[in-house]
């Protein structure tokens, strides 16, 4: 699938690597991408969260594995402090393992692909998932896409995209009316793992509330 280049206005993209020869590769050559505008490289979770509130990122490239804040963990950090406009993001990384990119869907990324893409297909890449698709390692797509139940409904104008296992059967219980201490027990969770997972879902679906979640469940079983 191809991107139509034909936009009003550049994607503002951010950077997060702590390798200073990946971040300065990335700025060089994404920066004569046609639609694409580079704001910021930061090297590390820390400072990539500070520069997604700052610039006001449209998308935002993450590596997954750094010291001190994860890929993983600065996604879930970036949606909870970017409510009023939140970016798309793309974990890239070396490693091609189902259970990160699993991981990565469930934090709510658009995207996961591999640090050998090719500068033009990851371009395109960012240019999609600035539309609203999903992009997957070619390598990964068909493995992954097997593990995961599509939603095609549509909330408050956002695509739901992809639910896990864990997903689905949250979203069973909480459309029959179980409460937070009820849920984590049918799971075997804690309440801070629930209560994470609960906003990791709500992050992928646009929601801002437990209600809207449950109106949303209550939604897909009567469909």
């Amino acid at each position: 699938m191809l991107y139509d280049q034909a936009m009003e206005e550049a994607i503002k993209v951010l950077l997060i690597d702590d390798q200073e020869e990946v971040r300065d590769m990335l700025c060089l050559r994404l920066s004569v991408e046609s639609g694409l505008s580079i704001v910021g490289a930061a090297s590390s979770g820390y400072e990539g969260i500070i520069m997604a509130e700052r610039t006001g990122a449209d998308v935002i490239l993450t590596d997954l594995r750094m010291p001190g804040l994860d890929g993983i963990k600065t996604t879930q950090e970036i949606f909870r402090r970017c409510k009023e406009k939140r970016p798309k993001i793309i974990v890239m990384t070396a490693f091609d393992d189902d259970e990160y990119v699993l991981e990565a869907i469930e934090a709510g990324a658009s995207g996961y692909l591999l640090k050998d893409t090719k500068i033009e297909d990851l371009a395109n890449a960012i240019r999609l998932v600035h539309s609203g698709s999903q992009q997957f390692a070619e390598k990964l797509e068909q493995r992954v896409l097997g593990r995961l139940r599509a939603y095609s409904d549509r909330v408050d104008g956002s695509e739901a995209r992809f639910m896990t296992e864990r997903d689905s059967k949250i979203t069973r219980l909480l459309a029959q009316g179980k409460s937070d201490a009820e849920i984590a027990d049918s799971l075997n969770v804690g309440p801070a793992e629930l209560k994470q997972h609960l906003d990791n879902l709500k992050n992928r679906l646009g929601l801002k509330d437990r209600q809207a979640l449950v109106l949303w469940s209550m939604r897909q079983t009567m469909g």
